[in-house]
């Protein structure tokens, strides 16, 4: 703590491990005197210039060690009024390593909710969300402030918000962390469009040990998940169509690999429909010229 003149008011047990100076050897001195080396003298004054324009500052000093040895400190510094308009500065300093690496933190945080171009969703303890980044807003449309205190799972038709609750909550009850788990993600405002997702998620902790909520980070691969599908039909149709030189055997075969993927791709990824719905209605008859009345050939379920 400095008054207004630059003199020493106050100074504690960290500043004493920091620099080596008891308070008896700083307090009621100036401080350009105690801690800084007269060629730093012009960098402290321009430092304090600004602070007195600004109300405040914020940078890096060439600190004196009682040892005498030359500490890179990283300040912050700002007024306080007390009785009578008397100012005075309230200054917090770290090494400097260890502002660049607060600073590089800030950085990595900041550009993880506005630059990322994968989604991130935090969410509380009561399986709320707390905060999303920009790729989640470009991923659904709505503003990332309007997602706060939504539940989790919100916006997703109710198969994937159960599946999305229940995911976010293992990891919250149990610590272990999820990582590239394949999931659908399809939005209740277009439940019929297919989308998936690669989702990793863990857990935050505070220093004791507290669970402050889960991260999840979402990633958008759609595109990924319906190329596997073909290259997963292609080598089906590899292995089951064209196993006999009969006509009427590889037109049956092939509906039987067709169907079940017509279905999966138009129906957003939900696996087999019953005959009477509009994927199955489609293809319902045998292939035309096929003798269906031949021992052990049957249409294929559906």
């Amino acid at each position: 703590m400095l008054d207004d003149r630059g003199t020493v008011v106050g100074w504690s047990r960290r500043a004493q491990e920091l620099l080596g100076y008891p308070a008896t050897a700083v307090i009621g001195r100036p401080a350009r005197e105690v801690l800084l080396d007269p060629r730093d003298l012009p960098a402290a004054k321009n430092a304090a210039a600004m602070c007195r324009g600004a109300g405040g500052w914020f940078g890096v000093l060439a600190v004196r060690h009682r040892s005498g040895r030359i500490v890179e400190m990283g300040f912050r510094a700002r007024a306080l009024l007390r009785d009578g308009d008397v100012r005075e500065w309230f200054l917090v300093g770290a090494p400097a390593a260890e502002v660049l690496e607060w600073q590089r933190d800030r950085a990595v945080l900041d550009g993880l909710f506005r630059r990322c171009p994968i989604g991130l969703v935090v969410h509380s303890p009561e399986m709320t969300i707390l905060r999303v980044n920009r790729a989640v807003e470009r991923f659904t449309g709505i503003p990332a402030a309007s997602f706060r205190g939504m539940p989790t799972g919100a916006l997703l038709v109710a198969e994937d918000a159960r599946n999305s609750v229940e995911r976010v909550r293992q990891v919250m009850q149990t610590g272990k962390s999820l990582v590239s788990s394949e999931q659908y993600a399809r939005l209740e405002r277009d439940p019929t469009r297919e989308r998936a997702a690669s989702v990793s998620a863990f857990r935050l902790e505070d220093p004791t040990g507290r669970v402050l909520g889960v991260a999840e980070t979402v990633e958008d691969v759609t595109e990924r998940h319906r190329a596997r599908v073909r290259l997963a039909l292609l080598a089906q149709a590899g292995a089951r169509i064209g196993t006999r030189l009969d006509v009427g055997e590889t037109a049956w075969e092939l509906a039987d690999v067709m169907v079940p993927l017509r279905l999966r791709l138009h129906q957003g990824g939900r696996g087999r429909q019953a005959a009477g719905g509009s994927g199955a209605a489609e293809l319902r008859g045998p292939p035309r010229g096929v003798d269906t009345t031949r021992p052990g050939l049957q249409p294929p379920a559906l």
